[in-house]
């Protein structure tokens, strides 16, 4: 899609403000939790300033201990999925052949392994997020494909309060793109806009090109980049793509059964001549314009709009696990163990330091108090 600096900087604006509004703090919490639960639990400030006087400082680190136990726990319990017959006209051979189709897709996507990773996410930063929506890469008629997500890189309605996302105005998935994926993913001429860009468009700031991220590498100055190693390079993710998925109200044919009343959506891709041909073979039905919210889909590159249409799915693509949910706050395991590790890094590191200070350390006495009296 070409340039639409307005519907991009209405994306841009969101993401700010939910950036802004209670992510960069769940961030911050999540980067401490995931520091503690590797090892790194002293501040770096304290740490140099505890050599430089030849002091201390032990980790020992009963955290990653006490979480590998209750993941080993999610291991063990993990649930198998299945189907059964339920509603009116059900039977156990449909029943049967679903349970079949779910193994499949599970097998396809690893799922035992996606499930205890966002398992892993949950309880270490509060928040884990799957991932579902059709992949046509194998298949051109689409799989579903079922991925983890990093959770600093989604965003949660700010105004939500419920663990439903169906009850979410919108959800935001940032990620780091390179132009070779862009223009897989997208077109051609859209990645062309966007490679070698360094800096972006002025309304966004440093965040759209910011390169601290979750990585194998050590993070990119920005500053730095354009004269690094891989200056250039299509495969490099050096492009902030922002996708929001969120409802908008609009005003579309349904279906309406005279006799119950139940109404459903009439597909979007169907043309009169194909609705009407259903009404007709079907006489109980009649249509009807009802006002609902539909999920738009909107994706963009700095200034440049990737995509923006209706959304093919009913619900956001992104399925969210929090170990503990109370009103919007999310809570996991490792954030109320930070404290006691706290307390058992720094109690051993004095008892380690009294010891070392005072074996074979000597007497300080006052002078001449110990000199024996003349004569003795």
């Amino acid at each position: 899609m070409p340039v639409n600096t307005s519907l991009a900087n209405e994306v841009w604006c969101r993401y700010a403000w939910l950036r802004d509004n209670g992510h960069l703090d769940f961030v911050k919490k999540s980067v401490v939790c995931e520091d503690f639960f590797v090892g790194l639990q002293w501040d770096p400030n304290d740490l140099a300033l505890l050599r430089s006087h030849r002091r201390p400082a032990l980790t020992i680190n009963k955290i990653i201990s006490t979480i590998s136990n209750v993941m080993g726990e999610q291991i063990f319990n993990r649930t198998d999925i299945a189907f059964k017959p339920r509603n009116e006209g059900a039977t156990s051979e449909v029943a049967d052949a679903l349970t079949k189709v779910f193994m499949q897709i599970g097998d396809n996507n690893q799922l035992n392994w996606v499930r205890s990773d966002v398992f892993a996410d949950g309880i270490v930063g509060s928040r884990g997020f799957f991932d579902i929506r059709l992949d046509f890469t194998d298949s051109l008629r689409g799989e579903v494909r079922i991925e983890q997500l990093n959770p600093k890189n989604v965003l949660i309605d700010a105004d939500a309060d419920e663990y439903d996302p169906d009850k979410w105005g919108d959800i935001i998935i940032t990620k780091w793109m390179s132009p070779d994926q862009i223009e897989m993913l997208y077109s051609k001429a859209d990645a062309e806009l966007l490679r070698g860009r360094q800096d972006s468009y002025f309304p966004y700031g440093y965040d759209s090109i910011d390169r601290d991220r979750d990585r194998f590498g050590r993070p990119r100055s920005m500053y730095t980049y354009s004269t690094g190693p891989d200056s250039g390079d299509n495969n490099t993710r050096n492009i902030r793509v922002i996708e929001r998925q969120w409802r908008k109200l609009d005003r579309v044919l349904h279906f309406v059964d005279v006799g119950t009343g139940d109404t459903r959506m009439v597909p979007p891709d169907w043309d009169a001549q194909r609705t009407a041909a259903h009404l007709s073979q079907n006489p109980n039905l009649a249509l009807t314009k009802k006002l609902v919210q539909r999920i738009r889909w909107t994706v963009v590159a700095d200034n440049v709009v990737l995509h923006d249409d209706w959304s093919p799915y009913k619900h956001f693509t992104v399925v969210p696990y929090f170990p503990y949910f109370r009103r919007g706050r999310t809570v996991g395991l490792v954030e109320n163990l930070i404290g006691p590790q706290e307390l058992l890094n720094k109690v051993s590191s004095q008892e380690l330091h009294v010891v070392n200070t005072t074996a074979n350390s000597g007497w300080k006495v006052k002078s001449v108090a110990l000199d024996l009296p003349a004569g003795v």
